[in-house]
Parts: C-alpha cells; sequence; structure tokens
C-alpha cells in the first residue's frame, strides 16, 4: 500500500500534473529501489523509432496524380477540338508537371526545381495509378 500514493503521482505526472510527484519527491517518504527506477524511466530518452525502408515521398507521389489527370485531361481536350498531340507527350507531361507544382500547389515548387525531384515525379507520372501510389 506504500507504493499507491506513488503511484497515482506517476500517473498525474504523466497526464500533465506533476504537482503530485514533486510533493511526494519532497516528503519524508522514503524510496524504494523500484520507486527509484519507475523516477529514472520518467527521464529516459525515447528509443527513436527506425523507419525501414526507402522514404515515402507522398508529395511526389500526390504531385504525378495530379499533374498526370491534367495531362490525362488536355489530351481529351485536344482531342475534341481536332489538335493533334502526336510526340509532344514527353513535353506535355513536363508542362503538366510543371503547372501542378508551381501554379496550383506553389509550396510544391521544389519538386520542379530539385535536383533529381523532377525525375522522380515524372517517373511516377509513367506508372499506373496502383503503382504510383504504392510507393
Amino acid at each position: 500500500m506504500m507504493r499507491l500514493p506513488f503511484m497515482r503521482a506517476i500517473l498525474k505526472h504523466r497526464e500533465g500534473d506533476s504537482s503530485a510527484l514533486i510533493a511526494y519527491l519532497r516528503s519524508d517518504k522514503p524510496l524504494d529501489w523500484g520507486q527509484r527506477w519507475d523516477i529514472a524511466a520518467l527521464f529516459e530518452p525515447k528509443p527513436e523509432v527506425s523507419r525501414r525502408g526507402r522514404p515515402q515521398k507522398k508529395e511526389h507521389r500526390l504531385a504525378a496524380s495530379v499533374a498526370k489527370r491534367f495531362y490525362e485531361d488536355w489530351k481529351q481536350y485536344n482531342k475534341h477540338n481536332g489538335i493533334t498531340a502526336h510526340g509532344h507527350a514527353r513535353e506535355m507531361k513536363d508542362r503538366a508537371l510543371e503547372f501542378t507544382a508551381c501554379k496550383l500547389h506553389p509550396n510544391w515548387r521544389w519538386i520542379w526545381t530539385g535536383a533529381g525531384e523532377r525525375d522522380t515525379a515524372l517517373q511516377m507520372m509513367e506508372r499506373g495509378k496502383s503503382r504510383r501510389n504504392s510507393g
């Protein structure tokens, strides 16, 4: 029963209220080895969770999906209006990604201007939707 007030103080501390723990530590009550370990655990740094696999590049996938949709709509518009775009697919995809990254979402500008970032997004545009979203 001697540990019950101490455990309540630890729980309150974890909830954000350290006053009970401070009061317990300033009292004349003795601390056993288990209580000392509990206090030490409060100050130990939490181990970082290591992420396995390659980076997700979520912004690239999202930009590629939006740019791909823009490109497909652009192609349909050209077809509907009798404009031939034969041989211009690569350039149209470049322009679609540039428009998406620089005009629609200015905070994605780094995808267009960053070294290698543009190629990554363009490669994702070439993939099918399920492969583009799977990473």
